[in-house]
C-alpha cells in the first residue's frame, strides 16, 4: 500500500513540473495527477503550451 502512495505522489509531482513548465496552473495539475496518475502526466504532455500573454 505504501509504495502505492509513493507511486500517487511521484506522478503527481512529476505532472506538476511539466505543468508550470508549459504554462499551466501547476497546482490544479498536481490534484489531477494524484488522483490519475500517469494518465494526467500524458494528457499535460499532449496539451500544448500556454502561449505567453503580450502586453503593449
Amino acid at each position: 500500500m505504501a509504495i502505492l502512495l509513493i507511486f500517487m505522489f511521484l506522478f503527481a509531482v512529476a505532472t506538476w513540473l511539466l505543468a508550470s513548465r508549459r504554462g499551466r496552473h501547476g497546482g490544479l495539475w498536481f490534484g489531477i495527477g494524484l488522483f490519475l496518475g500517469p494518465f494526467a502526466l500524458l494528457a499535460v504532455a499532449a496539451l500544448p503550451p500556454v502561449p505567453p500573454i503580450s502586453r503593449p
